[in-house]
């Protein structure tokens, strides 16, 4: 089946709209955890990473069908680097959504803890992410260039979908596998008589269940997320693959998979709505005091007054001199 331009363009109307409200979610949610500096929790630190890698892939898009939609032709080498960038943070943004269900497992089955191994930090997932995401972008454009494809700025060929969605899917089957591991461990290990049964006090018990339970209303819903926005534009591309087009799963595709940041900071806020509250209230407490001033200021402020009263003093008081003139020391 044949999509008309019109449809097309519908489609590509649809996407930009999808798209900047991610790019305006994800601002947000940039903004919220900076401002309120949220960052120096290790969860918090992935779904800001999170966030980037999603704002700088919709920021890409948007930039191009800027000039498409209207008509016009992308700048080659505003193109080139728009794709290059989409490439690179969509690649980021998967391997960060499988890192974080990977992190999900390592603390709920395997009990470790940001602090305890070395490796387990944010910055080791964030380098290695870049590392994989720079390796397959260069690939990608060594092997078969960037530049307009449509509405679009990407990878320079109809095969482009094998440098993505390979990486897509193997990021959704290590997402499944650990939430399924994640499910199996809860009903058998985490249950209140399962700990009970272990020797544990009630009090270390409700601990560990109280951490667990954080952990997983912090962390959970990215994947899930992500699986729910791209699942979409995984079949219209193995319906496209085949020769068939589904109008219905088209739109599904562009309106979904660019959806995911807007989604992000949605669930973001209301997880931590309680915080979130507590936090501003306290920013607002703190404007409200009044600013101490700096003690080197106030010395210097009171320097300059009574330097200005002694020479109001000195007038005051001060005899008038008649004028000398430069030729009485001849």
């Amino acid at each position: 089946m044949v999509v008309s331009d019109e449809v097309l363009r519908q489609i590509a109307l649809c996407s930009v709209v999808s798209e900047s409200l991610s790019v305006v979610g994800s601002s947000y949610l940039l903004l919220l955890i900076l401002s309120l500096r949220l960052f120096k929790s290790f969860r918090i630190r992935m779904v800001m990473w999170l966030s980037v890698a999603d704002l700088v892939a919709h920021v890409a898009v948007v930039y191009a069908l800027g000039f498409t939609l209207p008509g016009n032709s992308v700048p080659k080498t505003s193109c080139v680097i728009a794709g290059v960038f989409q490439e690179l943070s969509l690649t980021s943004y998967f391997m960060t959504s499988a890192c974080i269900s990977f992190i999900l497992y390592c603390v709920i089955v395997r009990n470790m803890s940001h602090k305890s191994p070395k490796w387990f930090r944010a910055t080791t997932f964030v380098i290695g992410i870049l590392l994989v995401g720079a390796l397959i972008s260069l690939i990608a454009g060594l092997v078969l260039g960037y530049g307009q494809v449509g509405d679009w700025c990407w990878i320079l060929t109809t095969n482009n979908v094998w440098f993505l969605y390979p990486l897509i899917w193997l990021c959704f089957s290590i997402t499944t596998v650990m939430y399924i591991l994640i499910v199996v461990h809860v009903k058998g290990h985490l249950t209140t008589s399962a700990l009970l049964r272990e020797n544990k006090s009630v009090n270390a018990v409700e601990k560990k269940q109280g951490t667990i339970r954080r952990v997983a209303a912090m962390l959970a819903p990215y994947p899930l997320i992500t699986l729910v926005c791209w699942i979409p534009a995984s079949i219209n591309r193995f319906c496209l693959f085949a020769g068939y087009t589904v109008v219905p799963i088209y739109f599904l595709h562009a309106i979904l998979s660019g959806a995911e940041g807007f989604l992000n900071a949605i669930v973001f806020t209301w997880i931590n709505k309680a915080e979130l509250v507590s936090q501003i209230r306290a920013c607002r407490q703190k404007a409200l005091k009044p600013i101490p001033v700096d003690v080197c200021d106030m010395e210097e402020e009171q320097e300059a007054t009574d330097y200005e009263l002694e020479r109001k003093t000195d007038k005051r008081t001060e005899p008038e001199s008649p004028l000398i003139s430069p030729y009485d020391y001849e």
